[in-house]
């Protein structure tokens, strides 16, 4: 069974699927017209869609061949929505975007620490990422969950800083932006 959440399997009013549109209602929020973003592991596309009606263009990368075929049937924007295979576990570049989002994706890699820098190095102005921040009993998590702690050593660095960090249910929602433009 794919592991991507889609109304038509857990609801229209189901808590996986309005959990994840909160935090790609909250991302577009952060959008600029102009922007180009990255929605990694975007699954089937409907938070690629949400993120696609505030911005320039969207970037759906996913693993799930099948998760992206539903996308570009369902979910996609013409002119505005791109889907295509990456797998974050083994990506060496990313295109360069102007924001980043990933929602529970981090706990899902192996070697974020390989990762992050390639994100940071890529993202113009900001980085958006969700992940647990308890041990929510996946078996599918590489890790059990993130601190807050653990998040600001991942994206901060000399060029970024934490902007927002909010929590909804067993997830925080961190926004990290580049220090020369600044929010």
């Amino acid at each position: 069974m794919p592991g991507w959440i889609e109304p038509i399997k857990y609801g229209k009013d189901g808590r996986p699927y309005l959990g994840h549109t909160f935090r790609y209602y909250l991302a577009r929020g952060f959008l600029e017209p102009t922007d180009t973003v990255i929605d990694c592991a975007c699954g089937c596309g409907y938070g690629s869609q949400i993120l696609a009606g505030a911005c320039a263009e969207v970037y759906g990368y996913d693993i799930d061949e099948e998760a992206l075929d539903r996308a570009r049937v369902r979910y996609n924007v013409p002119g505005k929505t791109h889907f295509d295979v990456i797998d974050m576990e083994t990506v060496e570049d990313i295109p360069p975007c102007d924001v980043f989002v990933s929602f529970e994706t981090i706990e899902h890699i192996d070697n974020i620490e390989r990762l992050a820098p390639i994100i940071r190095a890529r993202a113009r102005r900001l980085i958006i990422v969700s992940t647990p921040w308890r041990d929510t009993k996946s078996p599918h998590h590489k890790r059990a969950f993130f601190t807050a702690e653990q998040l600001y050593k991942m994206f901060q660095d000399d060029d970024w800083a934490l902007w927002e960090l909010v929590r909804q249910g067993p997830y925080s929602v961190a926004v990290f932006y580049r220090k020369e433009r600044t929010p």
